[in-house]
C-alpha cells in the first residue's frame, strides 16, 4: 500500500513540477488553468490525470488534436517509479530525491537552476542526516570536480549536487550512481536524432540513475 501511495504521489508531483517549470519559460500572461500550448484551450480535469490521460488521448489534445509533448508523460512515469521506490527510504534519501527532482525539472527546461532552491534543499537534507555525514568523501568529490567545472566539462550545479550526495551517502554509493548516470548519458546521446553537440541536461540523467540505483 505504501508503494502505491508513493507512486501516485510521485506521479502527481512530477506532473505539477514539470507543468510549473514549463510555464516559467513562457513569456506573457498565461491562463490560470492547465491549457494546451497549441490551441490554448483549457484542459479538463479528466484529461489531466498523470500517466493515464496521455495514453487515453493517444498523446493528442482532445480539442485541436495537436500532438502533446511526451516529455511530460516520461516525467510522470519517472515520478511514479520514483515515488514507489523512495517512499520506504530514510528521510535523507526522500529529501534528496525531492530536491533532485526540482533541480532536474529546471535543468531540463532551462539548463540551470536557482541556487536558492539548492541551498534550501541541501540544508533540509543535512538536518535529516547530520549525525552521519561523510565529510572526507565530499571534499574528495568537490576537489575532483574543480577542473571539469573550470573547463566547462561539468556544470557548477552538477558539481554541487554530486558533492551533496557524497556528503550524505558516501563515496562508494556516489561512484556507483555516477557510473550508472554516465552509461545512461552515453545511451541518450547515441539515441539523439538531432544535433548531438547540443548539451545534455545532466541532472535529469542523475535522477533516473538514482531510480536505477534504488531498484537494485
Amino acid at each position: 500500500m505504501m508503494m502505491i501511495f508513493g507512486g501516485l504521489t510521485g506521479a502527481c508531483w512530477a506532473s505539477f513540477l514539470l507543468c510549473q517549470t514549463w510555464r516559467s519559460t513562457q513569456n506573457g500572461p498565461q491562463p490560470a488553468r492547465s491549457y494546451c500550448p497549441a490551441c490554448r484551450g483549457p484542459i479538463a480535469g479528466y484529461d489531466n490525470i498523470p500517466v493515464l490521460s496521455f495514453l487515453i488521448l493517444r498523446g493528442r489534445c482532445r480539442q485541436c488534436r495537436a500532438a502533446i509533448d511526451p516529455l511530460g508523460w516520461y516525467g510522470e512515469i519517472a515520478g511514479l517509479v520514483d515515488g514507489s521506490l523512495v517512499i520506504r527510504q530514510p528521510p535523507s534519501v526522500i529529501t534528496f530525491a525531492v530536491l533532485l527532482s526540482i533541480l532536474a525539472a529546471s535543468d531540463l527546461y532551462r539548463y540551470s537552476f536557482t541556487d536558492g532552491w539548492f541551498w534550501l534543499g541541501a540544508a533540509v537534507c543535512l538536518v535529516c542526516d547530520w549525525r552521519s555525514l561523510h565529510w572526507l568523501p565530499a571534499l574528495l568529490v568537490f576537489g575532483a570536480g574543480i577542473l571539469p567545472v573550470r573547463h566547462h566539462q561539468l556544470g557548477d550545479g552538477d558539481s554541487e549536487v554530486i558533492t551533496l550526495a557524497a556528503l550524505l551517502f558516501g563515496l562508494i554509493s556516489v561512484l556507483v550512481w555516477l557510473l550508472i548516470a554516465s552509461g545512461l548519458g552515453i545511451v541518450l546521446i547515441l539515441m539523439r536524432r538531432g544535433d548531438r553537440r547540443q548539451p545534455l541536461p545532466f541532472l535529469p540523467v542523475l535522477l533516473v540513475a538514482l531510480l536505477v540505483l534504488l531498484s537494485i
